[in-house]
């Protein structure tokens, strides 16, 4: 994919193909009423990605099972605490990460949230937790809208819509992280090719 013909969605669409997920299923969520469900699923296909994006930059497809069964938002042993160790994505979107698994945690870990909506008025841990969910998107920045409107305030006002505005750039980052990983072996590679013995770290 060439750099004059990359988009947001060139990128979200590829690591989906990588995964076997049909290319709109992260629009299709929107269309979920039920916001429960959204986040479920955002989640799934978040860590997803996430456990793509690693098992890719390692450059080893055979870590992708012990990969798979980490914790997401494990800051000491999960998926997280690589991304962070490696550096491979920004801190703004490990916090986007680590603030949607929160809040699918504290769902499905309480039968009685199963009618959560975003509209609702939360209190208590639930209210901590979307109240952070709202900070990860406004830290990161400016929506692609044409009011350039920022997260945070966008929000506000439409939470889902701002969600899936940074899942959507999550997602994409994810995407580099699995091309750096290739373009790595390729060196490795080239590198054997050229010396005629394995590279371990280039």
């Amino acid at each position: 994919m060439s750099n004059e013909n990359f988009s947001v969605n060139d990128a979200v669409e590829k690591i989906l193909n990588d995964l076997g997920i049909p290319s709109n299923f992260l629009g299709s969520l929107l269309a979920d009423d039920d916001d429960w469900s959204f986040v479920m699923r955002l989640h799934a296909l978040i860590e997803a990605a996430t456990t793509h994006a690693i098992t890719n930059y390692l450059g080893d497809h055979r870590l992708a099972a012990p990969v798979g069964y980490l914790e997401l938002s494990n800051k000491r042993s999960g998926k997280l605490a690589i991304l962070s160790a490696l550096d491979l994505v920004p801190s703004e979107i490990r916090a986007f990460i680590n603030a949607l698994s929160e809040l699918r945690n504290e769902l499905i870990h309480k039968v009685q949230n199963v009618t959560f909506s975003f509209a609702n008025d939360h209190s208590g841990k639930l209210a901590k937790i979307v109240s952070q969910l709202g900070d990860s998107c406004q830290r990161s920045g400016l929506s692609q809208t044409t009011q350039q409107t920022s997260r945070g305030v966008l929000f506000e006002h439409s939470p889902k819509f701002a969600i899936f505005l940074q899942a959507e750039w999550t997602i994409a980052l994810l995407f580099f992280v699995c091309e750096k990983g290739r373009l790595r072996q390729d060196v490795l590679k080239l590198a054997e090719k050229l010396f005629g013995t394995p590279l371990d770290c280039v």
